[in-house]
Order: C-alpha cells, then structure tokens, then sequence
C-alpha cells in the first residue's frame, strides 16, 4: 500500500479547537471517500495470495494500516455505520490470516514472539505529531486511534511502550474538557494496571501522576469522579507503602491526603451520582488503610451522620452504601472498637432505623451491622439492653433491636 493510498483514509484536521466537527465540510466529504477506499481495501483483502504483498507487505505499513483503520471503528463525525461494518471485517479478516484473535492479541505482541511486536510504536508514531498537546482538539479522529492503540495494548508491552503514551496520556488529563479528562482516566488506569511498582517508581514520575489526579480531586463532574477514584487508589497502591503496616499509624502519607480531602468534600456535596462517587472510595479506603483509618474516625464518623439523617442523601444506594462502610468500620476495628466508635455506629443506625421504617432493604442491612457491633463490643450489648428498656424508644426500633440481641 503506497502512501498516496494512505492519505485517503487519514481524517482531515478541524481549523480549530472550537469548530464543529458535526459541521466541517472537510469531514462530510472525506466520509464519501474513505469509505469508497475502505470497500476497496476489503475486494483487495479477499484476494487472499495478495494480501501480504499487496497490504501489507511490511510491518511499517501493517501497522500505518491498523491506526488508520481504528479511526473508524465506531460512529463518529466523520464515521458512518457502513465505514464500522467495513472497518471491522478488514481487521477480522487481518487477524485470521495472521493467526491472531484480536486488537489486544496483535498489539500485546512479544519480541521474541514475532515480527509484529514493534506495531504499536510505529502505529502510534504515525499519528504522534497530531496528538500533541496544541492539536489534541483538532484531530478528534487521531486522538480516537490513538487511544486504543493504548487500551489494546497489554502486559509487558506497556512498559517498553510507556514514555510513548505517556504525553499523550497527560495531555488528555490536563485538557479543559470533561471528555478529555475521562480519557485521560481511561489511558492513566490502563497504563498503571500494566506496569509494576518498580518501574513506575524508576520512571521518576509518580509525582507527576498523584498531582495530577489530585487537581482532579476538586472536580464536581460526577463522571470524572466515577473515574478518579479507582485511578487515583490504584496509583497509591503503586507508590505508598501498605498503610495497614502498624509502623505506618503514626505517618500521615498520600492515603491521608486523599481521604481527608474526600471527606471534607462528601459534607458540601449534593449530587447523588458524586456522592455515591465519594462513599465508594470512603469504602476502598477503609479496606485498604484497616486500622489506619482510625487518623480519619472523628471526620468519617461526623459525615456518615449527616448521610444518614437524611441532611443531604435520597438515594436509596447511597445510605445503603453507608451502611456497608459502618460494617466494614466494624470488620476492621473489631476488638479494638472503642466507645467512641461503638457510639457514633449505633446513632447512625438509629438514625436510620428511624427514617426508614417502611424500607425492608434498609431495615436488614442495619440489623446485620447492629448484630456485629453486639458480637465485637461489651458496650454494644450494654447499649443495645440499654435502649430496649428505655420506655421512649420508638416501637419499630425495639423490634429489631429485640430481633439482634
């Protein structure tokens, strides 16, 4: 394939970061023409003793082909579905003749494996010059193909692949744009997934990474939330030392940060999607930091009140995820629950016990976390005795507070 052949599939560029990509002219007719090209490219592939000579014919070119080819495996501005249908039996038909099952497969590729292990540098050398920071906006297309040439590349490819990614990957992060930023999320999380401690440690930009993820702490974009959080904790899981570690209890370290920042967050927020955002990584965080969640117990203890007297939650999901964080306090505090704690869980639940009387779901999963604390705390007992003998007790509470005791 010459390389007159491969300008008619490269997407044209917007003129600017602001244009419409849904109303550049450039676009509407490269559709006509790129899928012209790409049920050319298909007849040709048909004609299997070609193939090899005629797409082809070294990896350069075969890996030029794959990038340009994902620019349209998904509707787009400048995709159809026919461009989607065509774009896949291309690849498929690819992958069967080189005896590979998928994207992943090709670009995970070992170099003692096979010829074709240096097809997702060359491929993302292709498109480099068109992600860069100052074109990220113009070539929506590029950044596409380039993006999963990232997500499809696996295991120990990545790291012989990481200074490549790794601009394109911040760009996204500190671009202005919502959906940048969660692709950015996307690529970060793939990357760290696929790297060790060490090198990521070696690389000398673990910083880089935790004060960009950190900035994004302030978001109030419940999908950049979603996002964060899984990132942000498999980043620390990289580049902390386990905080369970009991040498660990004194020193306040990157966990601390981002829990404390989390829950000064959680009582100013009323989005539910962003709340549940928050009480899941309150969740991760008290089973990755056990004992040493105990730095945060006055704050945590002081938002999951207000989240469970209905001062800012309705969703059902969230004060049902509330209560899982109160067993999981439980779980790990253990023997060592103290009055404190044992106090401000029971409130909690009363609380809730209280409010929600008509919600069976609600009413189980307090009574299960009402039955530990009566199995791990004296004081729980004590208090649980405590308030079926108070005559201003309210009736429902009694019941299932008789049910546990």
């Amino acid at each position: 394939m010459n390389s007159v052949k491969f300008e008619k599939l490269v997407v044209p560029s917007l003129s600017s970061e602001f244009e419409d990509a849904s109303k550049n002219d450039s676009l509407t007719s490269h559709k006509l023409v790129s899928l012209q090209y790409l049920n050319d490219l298909k007849q040709q592939l048909a004609f299997e003793s070609e193939l090899e000579v005629s797409v082809c014919s070294t990896v350069k070119q075969t890996s030029h082909l794959i990038v340009l080819l994902l620019q349209y495996d998904s509707n787009s501005d400048w995709s159809t579905s026919e461009h989607v249908k065509t774009t896949n039996h291309i690849l498929q038909t690819f992958f069967l003749k080189h005896q590979v099952d998928s994207l992943q497969k090709l670009l995970s590729i070992e170099e003692s494996e096979s010829t074709f292990w240096k097809i997702p540098i060359l491929a993302f050398k292709f498109f480099q010059s068109k992600v860069g920071k100052d074109k990220l906006d113009c070539n929506p297309a590029a950044c596409h193909a380039c993006t999963k040439i990232v997500l499809n590349t696996c295991g120990r490819k990545v790291s012989s692949c990481f200074s490549m990614f790794l601009p394109f990957t911040l760009n996204n992060l500190d671009h202005y744009l919502p959906h940048y930023k969660l692709n950015g999320l996307d690529l970060l999380s793939h990357v760290l997934s696929n790297i060790t401690s060490s090198e990521l440690l070696f690389s000398g930009l673990s910083d880089v990474f935790y004060d960009v993820l950190h900035r994004l702490l302030y978001s109030n974009d419940p999908n950049v939330l979603e996002k964060l959080f899984p990132c942000m904790f498999l980043l620390l899981g990289k580049i902390c030392r386990n905080p369970s570690y009991t040498e660990m209890f004194a020193d306040w370290t990157k966990y601390d940060e981002v829990v404390m920042l989390i829950l000064q967050h959680m009582r100013f927020e009323s989005s539910a999607r962003s709340q549940m955002a928050f009480i899941d990584a309150i969740s991760t965080s008290v089973s990755v930091l056990n004992l040493a969640i105990g730095k945060h117990l006055r704050l945590l203890f002081k938002v999951l009140r207000e989240y469970c007297d209905g001062s800012f939650v309705s969703s059902t999901e969230v004060i049902l995820k509330s209560v899982l964080v109160l067993e999981k306090l439980i779980e790990v505090l253990n023997e060592n629950i103290d009055e404190f704690s044992c106090e401000q869980i029971l409130k909690c639940l009363f609380q809730l016990l209280l409010q929600h009387q008509n919600s069976t779901q609600i009413i189980d999963k307090c009574s299960r976390v009402l039955q530990l604390v009566s199995r791990w705390s004296q004081l729980g007992r004590d208090a649980l005795r405590d308030l079926i003998a108070d005559t201003e007790t309210c009736t429902e509470v009694k019941v299932v507070v008789c049910q546990v005791v």
